[in-house]
């Protein structure tokens, strides 16, 4: 993952970064199956397509458009789907290639300011896919790495909650440090916030609802 983000590093041209993106998705996705230990952006979100379905969840909340990939999928496996970049770049990128799909709402700025915004309008379930940290190369970050600890504050407060599911990308760099919490404090968090116990999965922490529909 490494070398992959120096190579991003080298690659200014977007659209050309989606088509190695989507080539490496390929590669990741074939060698994921073969060696059952790489979990892919594909495989996690068919996963929470999946486990949308079975929660009655039919809206998404994305934090990290990026290049609107899974912005795209979702799309296609939710009523509606609210994604929030930070990188002006990345949004403008993303507002052209989804301007034809009417249940993508794009919103330009930091997840914390933007959060707040979304959830007043929200009236049922959903599914939370925070993954709004900087990754190398033409990501941004706002005033901290990683916003999830404010982010999981701001959605405390969703009279949802209990019903929706919540996924934590990159699960591996929950340590602690440069501002992201310790799987020991999201365990914290879900307990106050009275949710159930989370787990890790595909490189993802995992929230499931209290109850279901």
């Amino acid at each position: 993952m490494a070398q992959l983000f120096r190579l991003n590093g080298l690659i200014n041209n977007l659209r050309l970064r989606k088509i190695l993106s989507d080539l490496l998705n390929v590669v990741f996705t074939f060698k994921y199956y073969v060696t059952g230990n790489k979990p892919t952006t594909k495989i996690k979100r068919r996963f929470l397509s999946q486990h949308g379905r079975l929660f009655s969840c039919t809206v998404v909340v994305e934090s990290g458009t990026y290049l609107g990939q899974s912005t795209k999928y979702f799309s296609k496996q939710f009523t509606k789907v609210f994604s929030v970049e930070i990188s002006p770049k990345l949004f403008e990128f993303s507002q052209k290639r989804l301007t034809k799909i009417k249940n993508v709402f794009l919103l330009q700025g930091d997840s914390v300011d933007q959060l707040p915004k979304i959830i007043t309008y929200l009236d049922q379930p959903t599914i939370f896919y925070l993954d709004a940290h900087a990754s190398g190369g033409v990501t941004h970050q706002g005033l901290e790495p990683s916003p999830v600890k404010k982010e999981l504050d701001i959605i405390s407060n969703f009279r949802f909650l209990n019903r929706s599911i919540i996924a934590l990308d990159d699960a591996r760099g929950f340590d602690g440090s440069n501002s992201y919490p310790s799987f020991v404090e999201i365990c914290k968090w879900a307990a106050d916030n009275k949710l159930l116990q989370p787990y890790i999965h595909l490189d993802m922490i995992i929230i499931e609802p209290v109850t279901k529909l």
